[in-house]
């Protein structure tokens, strides 16, 4: 193993252990997931690891196949424990998002399926920077920096860079630092409730 893959390991392995910090949050009921983002990270994380693997990403991969299991662990427990206040707005980015998925299957070029996939996983911010927005205090940020922090190293971990193999992971990194910096933003303008 080289240090391109010890970098894609690692940031699998940082994506798995965000989970460490939210699942009990959950369990807890001190934050309330909405099921419409993770639903929809399901989904595309998991498109988005096989359509990495395909392009050549091996272990730079690793960070995307982590964060799918994480996010299909977290909408499973949202049904029960999720954010119940739904938007007309959630809907559409849930309806947006699953919409585009039959373009993606229809798409035989890869670049055009990551593109569609880093759309439709962008849409999936929607809800939880909306929430977010209304209830800073309701989420486990750590969970949105270490997540972009194993993007990170799963951008150093690609040998071959191509927009196949970088769009996804560098527009997730992006993503996630910024329900980071909203959630902080916000919760130093509001005390908690």
């Amino acid at each position: 193993m080289n240090l391109f893959d010890l970098a894609g390991l690692i940031g699998g392995i940082a994506t798995l252990c965000s989970a460490v910090f939210y699942v009990p949050a959950i369990l807890r009921r001190q934050i309330h997931p909405h099921l419409f983002t993770w639903l929809i990270w399901s989904l595309v994380l998991s498109i988005g690891a096989a359509a990495q693997f395909a392009g050549g990403a091996g272990w730079g991969a690793a960070a995307t196949a982590g964060s799918a299991l994480v996010c299909i662990i977290i909408a499973v427990l949202s049904v029960k424990y999720g954010e119940k206040d739904i938007h007309p707005s959630d809907w559409v980015a849930l309806v947006g998002a699953l919409a585009t998925i039959p373009l993606w299957i229809a798409t035989d070029n890869p670049l055009g399926a990551v593109i569609l996939v880093t759309l439709i996983d962008a849409l999936g911010y929607w809800p939880t920077l909306r929430k977010t927005w209304i209830k800073p205090w309701d989420e486990v940020v750590s969970i949105y920096a270490i997540s972009g922090v194993g993007y990170a190293l799963a951008l150093v971990a690609i040998r071959d860079w191509t927009w196949v193999t970088a769009l996804y992971p560098a527009v997730l990194l992006c993503l996630d630092f910024a329900l980071t910096g909203v959630a902080l933003v916000r919760r130093r303008l509001y005390t908690r409730a």
